[in-house]
């Protein structure tokens, strides 16, 4: 007789439901990722602007063009905001996917758990199955030869 754990259905919704949860999860790390790499990317520009300005006021600049400069610059710094605004949204939204993921790997991981004690339950009975079933066969010889 083969072994059939009947919460195979249920370890199956688990196993969905798991990685359901970890497809989330990385993509709201993926998001979280892409937001840190614009970061730096506007943070890299305002710098590259801000000695761009610096070396062109050395040179002479009328004001005009510092006036632009500025405006750019005010920009890039508002977007920073934003972007850390989002950030950290990102990452709450990345710490309440991986608690949601840690408890679908517990959840999938007890009834996984469950179905190795039923499947050992199912080989201990087996086993003594077979050792009354060669017991039986054992007595039938002794007591036939006599």
């Amino acid at each position: 007789m083969a072994f059939k754990y009947r919460y195979e259905t249920l370890l199956n919704v688990r196993r969905i439901r798991e990685n359901i949860a970890q497809q989330a999860f990385s993509q709201a790390q993926r998001n979280h990722l892409s937001l840190l790499a614009r970061r730096g990317q506007l943070e890299s520009r305002s710098t590259d602007l801000g000695h761009d300005l610096m070396n062109r006021m050395k040179r002479g600049i009328n004001s005009s063009e510092v006036r632009g400069y500025y405006e750019y610059l005010s920009h890039l710094k508002e977007s920073l905001e934003k972007i850390e605004k989002n950030i950290r949204i990102s990452q709450q939204h990345v710490t309440l996917k991986r608690e949601k993921l840690l408890e679908a790997k517990r959840a999938h991981q007890a009834v996984e758990r469950l179905k190795e004690i039923h499947r050992e339950r199912f080989d201990a009975l087996e086993r003594k199955a077979e050792m009354n079933f060669i017991d039986e066969i054992a007595i039938m010889r002794h007591g036939g030869t006599r």
